[in-house]
């Protein structure tokens, strides 16, 4: 189930945080005001390629911290992603960073995953249709100078990835 958390994150209590990963997180982290921060271990928005996601965190309780990422032009954003227990070491509170950690791995895991258009050819309403979560939709069809001659023969420009999932698109 964590499979997609970036190695040195504890995937449950019983695991130690690798300090050097704890390290590395900290050391990509930029204009960090304790709410929202900034990290050169993001990738680009998939959706609209925006350079400049942002970190969200938000403490909950005594023992909980939860992070999010977003993207400040198409405003997506990841599900806040936890780190449900305090963890220190050699006194040194690691909770934030570990839930900016898992925040960081969940955006960045959807450029590894690809997935197929399975309404390549076809025309029914929809466009698109993910082989992996088979969320469907229409994409915006370029105007054709004849109407409807795109019935016939029509290419329309597929997104990138996925609008549900993520996943990468990477052949009809």
């Amino acid at each position: 189930m964590t499979e997609w958390l970036m190695d040195g994150i504890p995937r449950n209590i019983a695991d130690n945080p690798d300090m050097d990963v704890v390290g590395r997180i900290r050391d990509s982290l930029r204009r960090d005001n304790g709410q929202t921060c900034d990290s050169s271990m993001l990738a680009p928005c998939p959706f609209c390629g925006c350079d400049q996601p942002y970190i969200q965190t938000n403490p909950l309780w005594d023992c909980t911290e939860e992070a999010r990422v977003v993207c400040p032009s198409c405003h997506v954003a990841t599900t806040r992603d936890g780190q449900s227990w305090r963890v220190s070491y050699q006194g040194d509170d690691v909770t934030r960073t570990l839930a900016i950690g898992r925040a960081i791995s969940r955006w960045n895991r959807r450029a590894e995953r690809t997935c197929r258009n399975l309404l390549s050819g076809q025309y029914d309403g929809e466009t698109f249709k993910c082989s992996e979560c088979d969320y469907a939709c229409e994409v915006a069809i370029p105007e054709e100078p004849e109407p409807y001659s795109w019935l016939a023969d029509w290419h329309c420009e597929l997104p990138a990835y996925c609008p549900n999932c993520g996943a990468k698109v990477v052949e009809s």
